[in-house]
């Protein structure tokens, strides 16, 4: 028998099931404040979905707020449609019981992934925080903040794909949201300040959540934290998050120093939005290990590798008068051509490259950026991304993958091989020299158009 707990009585969830037969039980997956979340099996469309049911029964409402909020999460899951948000199919009514079905995806909620690991290294966790960054910036774009980020509403799949839950308590940077002022919503360990007094929220907010969850995450330990509630949030306020933790962890500096960005009280000190956080977060260098493919020589790649690093040492008093340098790598050689002709046009010198062995050659030329394809002979751009990044100047030398396909799990796996950043196909010009403009930028480099 399912049971559930109500402010006000105990009863069977078999009444939900019995009510809505669409759906077959299979377990519980978890529950939170207002609603318990079950695995199903839509039986009209033979899948597995995830369904979260409200514990009040329709008729125990005090007011219309629990279910305006499981309204409005659908709402704005709707409008955001990123692939590191996870989806919600419907809403709906069961006999006594309001419900929503979202996407199951099979893996563990951040939470538990830290109660069993304790903490995840840096080189693992940033794909992580990048994609969560994606997802929760993708709502930002769209004017609405989260407000209760936190390791349990981070999903992570079998293949490291990161999905954002929850945004039943999200409102509108602009609009009047669900709560009046002073009230305060989230989970106090992972408030803002801006949250925890009370005070008026906009994605910066969001910021401060995101880096209290990557200070837990790398370290396995919250910076902020007091035996109750209100003494957490007022911690969350007042007090600076504990340095020894990030010192003793073993992330680059590069990590720590933008976790305390984030963690700044002022939020004019913290990074604008998540879009700008994970374009931080994408810029942190990390040594990939990846093994050669036979067909290289080692030494001759390495060689190469290091006399461009001693080249960049020496370039960088002139980086801000020097012509941007981008490869591009694409087997399709009308898809070279274009983006040679517009680069080209954006004032760049432009070097390219038929597939992923073709790329590693030609790196000893000294692009400042990639421009890679991921479907490619001989060696796929993920491979080549891969073993570039196991370099010294390959940590810092961005890479932009290309792809048709746009999936959370072929996403996942980019940012796992170390890429800067993935634009889809068909190639949207404009959107394209925008992101190689931004990625430039903090190479001291601009484009001329």
């Amino acid at each position: 028998m399912l049971v559930g707990i109500s402010s006000s009585a105990v009863y069977s969830w078999k009444d939900f099931f019995d009510a809505a037969p669409r759906y077959k039980y299979s377990r519980t997956l978890g529950r939170g404040g207002m609603s318990i979340v079950f695995l199903a099996e839509d039986q009209d469309l033979n899948t597995e979905v995830a369904v979260k049911v409200l514990f009040s029964r329709a008729d125990q409402f005090d007011t219309d707020d629990t279910l305006a909020r499981l309204k409005l999460e659908a709402q704005i899951n709707r409008k955001i449609r990123h692939p590191n948000v996870a989806r919600i199919f419907d809403i709906g009514q069961a006999g006594e019981f309001w419900f929503l079905t979202m996407e199951y995806i099979p893996g563990q909620d951040l939470s538990k992934i830290l109660a069993d690991r304790g903490s995840i290294p840096a080189r693992e966790l940033v794909p992580i925080m990048r994609q969560v960054a994606l997802g929760v910036g993708a709502a930002h774009n769209l004017g609405f903040i989260h407000r209760d980020l936190k390791p349990s509403n981070i999903m992570i799949d079998t293949n490291g794909a990161a999905a954002v839950l929850d945004f039943g308590v999200a409102r509108s940077v602009t609009g009047s949201g669900r709560t009046g002022p002073g009230i305060v919503l989230g989970t106090p360990a992972f408030l803002s300040p801006e949250q925890a007094t009370g005070q008026v929220l906009d994605a910066r907010s969001d910021v401060f959540s995101l880096g209290t969850v990557t200070y837990a995450a790398v370290t396995g330990k919250l910076p902020f934290w007091a035996d109750k509630p209100l003494a957490t949030a007022m911690a969350v306020a007042t007090q600076p998050p504990p340095l020894e933790p990030l010192e003793r962890c073993g992330a680059p500096q590069e990590l720590i120093a933008l976790i305390l960005r984030c963690l700044e009280k002022e939020p004019s000190k913290r990074f604008a939005d998540a879009n700008e956080l994970e374009t931080g977060l994408a810029l942190v260098p990390f040594k990939k290990e990846a093994p050669l493919p036979p067909e290289l020589d080692e030494s001759r790649l390495m060689s190469i590798f290091e006399e461009r690093s001693e080249e960049a040492l020496l370039d960088t008093t002139t980086l801000p008068t020097r012509t941007p340098c981008i490869l591009v790598v694409d087997d399709d050689p009308l898809t070279r051509s274009l983006l040679k002709h517009h680069l080209e046009t954006a004032g760049c010198l432009v070097l390219e490259a038929e597939d992923g062995i073709a790329a590693l050659e030609a790196v000893q030329h000294g692009p400042d950026l990639i421009l890679m394809d991921i479907r490619m002979p001989r060696m796929d751009g993920l491979d080549a991304t891969r073993i570039i990044k196991t370099t010294p100047v390959g940590a810092t030398l961005p890479v932009v993958i290309m792809s048709v396909i746009r999936d959370r799990s072929r996403l996942a796996f980019a940012l796992q091989c170390g890429a800067t950043d993935f634009i889809p196909k068909p190639l949207d010009i404009t959107r394209t020299l925008a992101t190689i403009s931004d990625l430039l930028a903090h190479k001291g480099l601009r484009l001329s158009a």
